[in-house]
Order: C-alpha cells, then sequence, then structure tokens
C-alpha cells in the first residue's frame, strides 16, 4: 500500500511511502522518501488501522488540539485524497467482528460517518476483506451500545453523535469504572494492593505514551475482573466503544491522566470509596473534554 505523508504545511510536497504490511502485523518499508527511522518504529508499533497524526514532526498517534481534518487519516484511509483504494490485510488475533465495530467507530471519530448517514456493509465488507457476518454482528453490537440505530428494511444508521452524546458517554464510563473503584477500596485483596503498586510504578516511569496508555488499560482490566460480575464488565465493554485504547496514546496523555489515576490508587490504598469513585468521574469528564476539542478541532462537531 502507499500511504502519503505530508512534511510540512503550505503546500508542501507530498511524500510517498510504500509500504507492506506482513500477515502478522509487522511492516515492511519499500520506499520511505522523508520518513524516519523513528516513524516506521511507531507504525510498527501501533499496527494496522491506528489513527496518525501526519506533520512536519514526524507521524504520531492520535493527536489532540490545532489539528486539521486534512492531517487526519487512518491507515485504511490515507490514499483516499489520491483517489486510491485499499484492502486491509487479514489481522490475526482479533475476532472479525471487533475490526469491524474499530472500523466503524473510527469512520464516525474521523467525520467520515457523521448522524444519520447509512452504514455502507458492501463497501465495508470490501474494505476490511470480511464477509457479511461479522459486519452484521458488529451492528448488532454498535445497536446494542446506542451508537447506530436500525430500521426495518432500512438498513443502519448512525445515531445521534455531538458534545451532548460523548459527555454523556463518559459520564456513564465513569460512574461505571466508579463502581468498581468503589468496591476495590472497599475490599482491597492482598493481590490487588500489589497490583496497586506495580501499576504506580509503571505509570511513573513509563517510556512514553504507549507504555503509559497500555499499563493503563491493564490496571483498569484487573479491577474490572477483580471486582465487577458478569453484568458489570458487559456494561463496562459497552461504554469502552467510544473510549478506544489507541485514541489516548498522544504525547500529552501520562501528564493529564497520570495525578488523576494516582488519587484514585491512594484512595483504595486508603479504603475511601467515594474518593475513589470520584477520581473515576474526575477521569472521565477530562477525557471527554479532551475529546471534544480535539473532534471540534478536526471539525467532526460544530460542522
Amino acid at each position: 500500500m502507499m500511504i502519503w505523508v505530508n512534511r510540512g504545511g503550505g503546500g508542501a510536497a507530498t511524500s510517498v511511502v510504500s509500504v507492506l504490511w506482513g500477515a502478522g502485523g509487522g511492516l515492511t518499508v519499500q520506499a520511505a522518501t522523508a520518513v524516519t527511522s523513528a516513524d516506521i518504529a511507531t507504525m510498527t508499533r501501533m499496527g494496522p488501522g491506528t489513527v496518525f497524526r501526519v506533520s512536519a514532526s514526524g507521524v504520531r498517534p492520535r493527536f489532540r488540539r490545532s489539528c486539521g481534518g486534512k492531517e487526519r487519516r487512518t491507515v485504511r484511509n490515507l490514499l483516499s485524497d489520491a483517489g486510491g483504494t485499499l484492502d486491509m490485510p487479514k489481522v490475526y488475533g482479533v475476532k472479525e467482528k471487533d475490526q469491524v465495530v474499530d472500523h466503524i467507530i473510527d469512520m464516525i471519530l474521523s467525520g467520515q460517518l457523521r448522524t444519520g448517514d447509512r452504514i455502507d456493509r458492501t463497501r465495508i465488507t470490501k474494505e476490511l476483506g470480511l464477509s457479511r457476518i461479522p459486519v452484521q454482528e458488529a451492528i448488532l453490537q454498535l445497536e446494542h451500545d446506542g451508537i447506530l440505530s436500525t430500521r426495518y428494511h432500512r438498513g443502519a444508521f448512525v445515531a445521534r453523535f455531538d458534545e451532548a452524546t460523548i459527555r454523556e458517554h463518559h459520564e456513564l464510563y465513569g460512574i461505571l469504572t466508579g463502581i468498581v473503584a468503589a468496591r476495590a477500596a472497599t475490599n482491597p485483596t492482598p493481590r490487588i494492593l500489589a497490583h496497586l503498586d506495580s501499576s504506580l510504578r509503571t505509570f511513573r516511569t513509563a517510556a512514553d505514551s504507549h507504555q503509559f496508555q497500555q499499563a493503563c488499560w491493564a490496571y483498569r482490566t484487573t479491577l474490572n475482573e477483580e471486582y465487577a460480575g458478569p453484568r458489570l464488565q458487559a456494561a463496562i465493554r459497552a461504554s469502552q466503544s467510544f473510549v478506544p485504547n489507541s485514541f489516548w496514546k498522544y504525547p500529552d496523555n501520562q501528564a493529564d491522566f497520570g495525578p488523576i489515576y494516582e488519587e484514585e490508587i491512594a484512595a483504595i490504598r486508603r479504603g475511601d470509596p467515594e474518593a475513589a469513585r470520584m477520581a473515576c468521574d474526575k477521569r472521565a469528564e477530562r477525557m471527554a473534554k479532551i475529546m471534544i476539542d480535539e473532534l471540534t478541532a478536526s471539525g467532526v462537531l460544530g460542522a
């Protein structure tokens, strides 16, 4: 495939990178004009389908603020400006239904799909190289999660997606994760206390945004598995649809969220359920603000 990399503003020339994604997700650069080894390492680490910021400073995953829509591309859609198309390779180790869910969410977050737009199932099957079965499974899940709505004999459509929807979504996420954190504070087992210590060390020593976000995800997953029953876990998974892990791997994530995680861990350690809940609410509120700021700056909201 070809990735078009704009190295500067003001009509600067566009570089072309020929990239081959391997079956296991590896990346081989055939020809790289003005692309650094750091760029290649970033793309390899993040994998196919990750949203990047392409700028004079390099290729970066999920960005924040002051970025025009022209700079924002998914790997599978970077050819659109040149009128090209891209068939994504099969992604191993990920359910096909989840690939479709991620694809539709990404199209909404990038502004390719907006409120009321109809989901083109045929296009998705061709773009992802999948059958219609996982596409239908993904649509059913996203309808259940409130992201899509279906109309009898008419298809599936994007449900209301605006600033209020994003705030509500993150508010629910904060409430649900707050329940788990409060339970942990009420009964912090020795295994969880050890996990808190390990997570805190990782948060503080993370070498980059990717490592920090992976540590946050592992921390949250462990708490959910320990203190959330099947129904609560299902509700949390549903609420994570618009909180995709890759969205938060931006350069400032450690500064934005590290202190809040420390507040939550401290509350759990001293057995303060209410403070643990409040930390989760605070984190979710900040997540909503960051997402709204980015989507407004990129023209997805307010258009």
